[in-house]
Order: structure tokens, then sequence, then C-alpha cells
């Protein structure tokens, strides 16, 4: 999960038996900027509720706001289009 290159992390969590909670909210933050966002952090929500029950509506509520607002924001994208400028 260290290496920041999507791809190899995925791979390397599909061979795995069990991905934590933890690693795998990671994994979902690594696909901020793809179509696969929506579908893995939906996912992510419903087993963070399954895996802690003891959480609040509002705690999942605060939870899935901070989720969607990537949507919004797109925060890598935003550094990509400016990368160039950078260099």
């Amino acid at each position: 999960m260290k290496t920041g290159r999507t791809s190899i992390a995925w791979n390397a969590a599909l061979e795995l038996e069990h991905v934590d909670l933890q690693d795998a909210l990671v994994l979902v933050l690594l696909v901020v900027d793809e179509p696969r966002f929506a579908r893995a952090s939906s996912r992510w929500l419903g087993r963070l509720c399954l895996e802690v029950p003891a959480l609040t509506l509002r705690q999942l509520l605060v939870i899935a706001s901070a989720l969607a607002g990537f949507l919004i924001a797109r925060p890598r994208s935003r550094f990509r289009a400016a990368a160039p400028s950078l260099g």
C-alpha cells in the first residue's frame, strides 16, 4: 500500500485473504479520481457499518459526507492539472 501505485496495491489486496478496514479505505482513496471510486466507497461504508456496530448514524453521515466530498472536489485532478506548471 505504501507504493502509491494503484494497480499494484489493488492487485496485492486481491491476493490477500483479508484486507482490514483501514487498508481498505486506503485502497478506496487511491481510486478517488477513477469511475470506480463511488462504488468502492459505498462498499467500504457498508463494510464499516458491519464491522463497527457501535457506529452512530451521525458518525456514518459525517464519514459518508467526507467520501462524497471527494466526488465534488477531485483533489488529485486539480494537482495533476497544476503539475505541468511546476516543472
